[in-house]
């Protein structure tokens, strides 16, 4: 934690409150997370509701959410069995680490909440958004990773 100590002088130039400024502590930014990958693999990404009531106030991203577990956990043992890591990262923005390079990825703005991150180590990724079918999903990776893969 990175404390900053502020002058009387600095405070009443801010035209701010010197009490409240006197105790603030600024604190470093919070690191991202951080996915690391060695291998094909599939990352599934998804907005993380701030609390239960935003859930509750938006049915259709609590379905959204709710179908999405349901239709990934099918996805990712089929993308095991052709030797895909099926990894998860709940957020929209990570830090993804391969073998000798590292980098942020951030979901684009206007995307839906939902979306599938595809990486090889030294190619360039792919997002896939939105909610898929397993198939939907194994189509795109047996394109993106050349692989042949079960069906």
């Amino acid at each position: 934690m990175i404390v900053r100590t502020l002058t009387a002088a600095c405070i009443i130039a801010a035209g701010l409150p010197a009490a409240a400024l006197a105790q603030r502590e600024l604190r470093a930014p919070t690191p991202l997370p951080e996915v690391k990958v060695t291998a094909p693999a599939v990352i599934a990404f998804w907005l993380v509701p701030g609390s239960d009531s935003v859930l509750e106030a938006d049915p259709g991203l609590a379905s959204a959410l709710d179908e999405h577990q349901y239709y990934w956990s099918d996805t990712r043992t089929r993308l095991a069995a052709a030797g895909i890591s099926a990894l998860d990262q709940p957020g929209r923005r990570f830090v993804v680490r391969e073998p000798g390079r590292r980098w942020t990825f951030t979901a684009a703005p206007d995307s839906t909440e939902i979306g599938f991150l595809f990486v090889q180590p030294g190619r360039k990724p792919h997002a896939l958004y939105g909610r898929h079918f397993p198939d939907e999903v194994l189509a795109l990776a047996r394109d993106y990773f050349r692989l042949p893969l079960p069906k």
